[in-house]
């Protein structure tokens, strides 16, 4: 999927990825989502990160080599499930409050929305 994704792209297209959170029951409870989607997982499909995977002799498998494309994962952002949502909005809880929740229970973020941008060269 990736490397058609890349395939009709042009450079500097912006890919919007929005997924179930997978510790919600959004993502647990429906059999089709066979994948976690992580944003973290974006760095294996961008050739930088890859050479520097290769560099360092990583065990992570460089995607962006294998496959021929270049993605940089450009932003990656949660939505809240309530009341954590209204807790973020009003201050009571930090970015760093909901970074641990969201490790920590399920339930907590409902979706992650990721913006890819492909990078080729002419």
């Amino acid at each position: 999927m990736m490397k058609e994704l890349y395939r009709v792209c042009k450079d500097q297209a912006r890919i919007e990825i929005n997924v179930p959170h997978p510790r919600h029951d959004h993502f647990i409870d429906d059999p089709t989502h066979v994948r976690v989607i992580t944003f973290g997982m974006f760095g294996l499909f961008d050739r930088k990160s890859n050479d520097e995977i290769k560099r360092r002799g990583s065990s992570n498998t460089p995607f962006a080599h294998y496959l021929g494309v270049d993605f940089v994962a450009e932003s990656n952002m949660v939505v809240l499930d309530e009341p954590y949502a209204t807790q973020y909005a009003n201050k009571q809880l930090s970015d760093a409050d909901v970074d641990l929740l969201c490790r920590e229970r399920n339930n907590i973020a409902r979706e992650i929305r990721i913006v890819l941008v492909a990078r080729k060269t002419s």
